[in-house]
């Protein structure tokens, strides 16, 4: 009997033990009085057209100081690529104020960065930082037809479910790339260096994406 419950104590503290290693980091904050910005748009010429007009199935265009991409009748998904001019400065911050109105719930949206021209027409190497409107995240490369996950889908009440979100990457010394969303550090992981280099924005089918700016910058030396 005095055996038994002896392994159970010991069982309990191995499971606390367990829980206790595998408990988030602590929370961490974006500080944005380290950014020396490199480019900022903020959309403000209404009515410029940005690469889409597919009929009235899909429109991109600015207004009212946003960049508006209207697929609300189009039956599939949409990547719109525009991308930016390399910059002489090395990029260490890319950032994004976002949000979606969709007509079919959960819809799923986001950007991708330092897309890559494959050999295929019209198709490209994405890196994607996506949200989606049930508050989760996820992020992952495609390559050719191979999705590699950087983080599968994480449920975060950083994330919020309307309205926009600001989703901010950082790439720091060791090639360690840290993901925010409003502000919140959701994930952190070394990846293989890649330039941030802004690319351009995927929503689902059915919804209307409204990105309020893109901010490039460094970190101030």
């Amino acid at each position: 009997m005095h055996k038994h419950i002896f392994t159970c104590i010991k069982y309990l503290i191995l499971l606390l033990v367990l829980q206790h290693s595998t408990m988030p980091v602590a929370a961490q904050q974006a500080d944005h009085s380290k950014d020396s910005i490199i480019h900022i748009s903020q959309f403000e010429t209404e009515g410029e057209a940005l690469s889409i007009n597919h009929g009235d199935t899909a429109i991109a265009k600015t207004e009212k100081g946003n960049f508006v991409m209207d697929i609300k009748r189009a039956n599939r998904f949409w990547i719109l690529h525009f991308g930016y001019p390399d910059f002489s400065e090395q990029v260490d911050i890319l950032e994004v104020k976002l949000k979606l109105a969709s007509d079919s719930l959960p819809a799923v949206y986001g950007f991708s960065w330092n897309a890559v021209p494959t050999s295929v027409p019209a198709t490209f190497d994405d890196h994607m930082f996506m949200l989606s409107t049930d508050k989760k995240f996820c992020i992952f490369t495609e390559k050719g037809e191979e999705y590699i996950r950087i983080s599968g889908w994480q449920p975060s009440f950083d994330v919020y479910s309307t309205g926009y979100n600001i989703v901010r990457i950082e790439k720091r010394a060791d090639n360690l790339y840290k993901f925010y969303v409003n502000d919140e550090l959701v994930f952190q992981k070394k990846l293989p260096p890649v330039p941030l280099q802004f690319a351009g924005f995927y929503t689902d089918p059915h919804a209307i994406l409204y990105v309020d700016y893109i901010k490039l910058a460094a970190f101030k030396k």
